[in-house]
């Protein structure tokens, strides 16, 4: 497939993959209040999202650090545990394949009939054991046949650099499978 998003929404590292989306066709974007409560909302989310893989380095022998390190795996266990009953009852959307990045983000759209400036609400569910949507504004940069890439408006800097160290775990990881692999 063809890259169609703008200049801005190439830089930097993408995250590729399939994972729940929506999104709905607005009338006009969020005012600054709106938007500050939207970036709050997903720096909680995306807060949660990076502890929930975050790990305990030190020395292997302290036996505190190892009393730590154990109920840190059981805490993750009940937090996997917890997710998979949350995503149970929620309404997951069903899965894109989207290309995501700190800037924007492209996805194969069937369902609706969009035109370039249309703007948008789009949640995405970044982090699977976290059934909770990370919540955008954009705006349609491009279309090219249903693949719609769209540039974020108002995203605070907070949730760009939280949104950048998950793309760039999916990043890390992807490198790593591949080369159990070779």
């Amino acid at each position: 497939m063809v890259d169609a998003m703008s200049e801005d929404i190439n830089e930097g590292l993408v995250f590729a993959g399939s994972i729940p989306l929506t999104s709905r066709l607005i009338e006009e974007l969020p005012g600054d209040t709106e938007m500050a409560f939207v970036n709050e909302k997903n720096e909680h989310t995306l807060r949660a999202s990076l502890l929930s893989t975050e790990t305990v380095e030190g020395d292997e022998h302290d036996e505190v650090l190892m009393h730590l390190k154990r109920q840190e795996l059981k805490i993750d266990l009940l937090m996997d545990m917890m997710g998979e009953v949350l995503a149970q009852h929620s309404d997951i959307p069903k899965e894109h394949w989207v290309r995501l990045r700190t800037a924007g983000v492209q996805w194969q759209e069937t369902g609706k009939s969009l035109s370039i400036h249309d703007k948008l609400e789009i949640n995405l569910f970044v982090t699977p054991p976290i059934p909770r949507p990370l919540t955008f504004f954009a705006v349609v940069e491009s279309i090219d046949n249903s693949l719609v890439s769209a540039s974020f408006q108002g995203v605070s800097q907070t949730v760009q650099d939280s949104l950048d160290k998950i793309i760039f775990r999916h990043h890390r990881r992807t490198i790593a499978q591949s080369r159990l692999q070779d």
